[in-house]
């Protein structure tokens, strides 16, 4: 992911119906991650290092 809002974005349309595991924050090794299973139950780790 290139920026926070897009990571936002994708991150909310995709946790839509499905479970947040890690929410979007900096993580200790300085990035903006967050972790998640969409409805589908497809795993998905957003990692944006802006």
């Amino acid at each position: 992911m290139d920026d926070r809002h897009s990571t936002n974005k994708l991150f909310q349309a995709l946790a839509a119906g499905g479970t947040i595991t890690t929410p979007l924050g900096i993580q200790p090794w300085g990035a903006y991650y967050g972790k998640l299973t969409d409805r589908f139950g497809v795993q998905w780790m957003l990692n944006c290092t802006e």
